[in-house]
């Protein structure tokens, strides 16, 4: 049985959105040119602050770093930025700022984030106790701070994405799991059932051969009997799985049919009794089919590992709980089984 295996992203990791870094990394260098036109420290500074930031961020982005090289990285980014803008809060080049959150934001767990966007909001502050007539670091701190408080929420929600995406996946192959087992159950229980009952009939009919042809006969014909009815009882539960809406060939056994299980085995010669305390007809059809099923693979049992010995079957029907106790006399050493039917002591 093959198996799927599905990992959610760590709490520490980089989220699988990698055009989302791309897009900040390229904004990033975008609004450091445009901080370096519009520099109040002349051209010489605002293009060494646009290439030092340009310079780091494609190296980050290129190595695809992430922790503390990440972080050290943006904020080398976020200083280049400063030099070249420094003193005046109207330029574009604070833009950067925001899109280091970003970058933080998707890419970090949320301690970090706020590490880093602590540092860039104290840029804002010591910018504004420098000049406080700048009317715009307050502005600049605000979309700082929102982008970071953005993408670290949006990073939670991918993750519990991710998290529940495998857990649907690990309760579907287990689904799967489950059902396999109890398929391999079902056809266990109805092939055993069906065999064993067979071959009981047919060793009478070899038996009964000197006894004359009559009797042999009527052996042989209950062999067939039995033989298609679980045929009939493995399509039944090979239609119930088919998708295609056919119906299945025969209806599942339920409680009710314990009279005539236990008939079939007594036909079969095997010394069985039955005791039935309330009413069978009450069972519902699942609880039905779970009981004639634990009577049908105890009774197997019985004859395949004690044959000959009397067999009785007594079944309390009560209002609130329905018990089922198979009792036979077992020569020898109990043995145990790890096969799909009920174990055997």
């Amino acid at each position: 049985m093959g198996t799927m295996t599905a990992t959610a992203p760590a709490a520490g990791s980089a989220l699988s959105e990698p055009v989302v870094v791309r897009y900040a990394a390229a904004g990033v260098m975008l609004f450091a040119v445009v901080g370096a036109l519009a520099s109040p420290h002349g051209p010489v500074v605002g293009w060494a602050g646009a290439v030092a930031a340009i310079a780091v961020a494609a190296t980050l982005l290129l190595a695809g770093v992430s922790g503390v090289v990440l972080h050290g990285g943006l904020l080398l980014i976020a200083a280049a930025l400063t030099v070249q803008s420094a003193g005046v809060s109207s330029t574009l080049g604070w833009m950067g700022f925001c899109l280091i959150a970003v970058w933080a934001g998707v890419s970090s767990p949320p301690r970090m984030v706020v590490a880093t966007t602590a540092v860039l909001l104290s840029v804002f502050v010591v910018q504004f106790a420098a000049d406080p007539s700048e009317p715009g670091w307050a502005a600049w701190s605000t979309g700082t701070l929102f982008s970071a408080v953005t993408c670290v929420f949006a990073r939670k929600l991918v993750v519990t994405l991710a998290e529940l995406r495998d857990a649907q996946q690990e309760l579907a192959i287990r689904s799967r799991e489950e059902e396999r087992a109890r398929i391999a159950a079902e056809i266990h229980d109805v092939v055993g059932h069906a065999l064993t009952v067979t071959l009981l009939h047919i060793s009478s009919a070899r038996l009964a051969l000197d006894e004359g042809p009559e009797v042999a006969g009527a052996a042989l014909a209950e062999a067939e009997r039995l033989a298609r009815a679980g045929l009939d009882e493995i399509r039944a539960g090979v239609g119930l799985m088919r998708a295609d809406g056919h119906p299945a060939l025969a209806p599942l056994p339920d409680a009710a049919a314990l009279p005539a299980l236990t008939d079939s085995y007594r036909k079969a010669g095997v010394d069985v009794s039955l005791a039935v305390t309330g009413d069978l007809s009450g069972v519902g059809g699942t609880h039905g089919l779970v009981l004639y099923r634990i009577v049908q693979e105890a009774l197997t049992n019985a004859t395949r590992h004690t044959a000959g010995q009397p067999v009785s079957v007594r079944v309390d029907a009560g209002a609130d709980n329905i018990t089922a106790d198979v009792e036979n006399e077992c020569a020898g050493t109990p043995v145990t089984d790890t096969g799909p039917g009920l174990p055997r002591h």
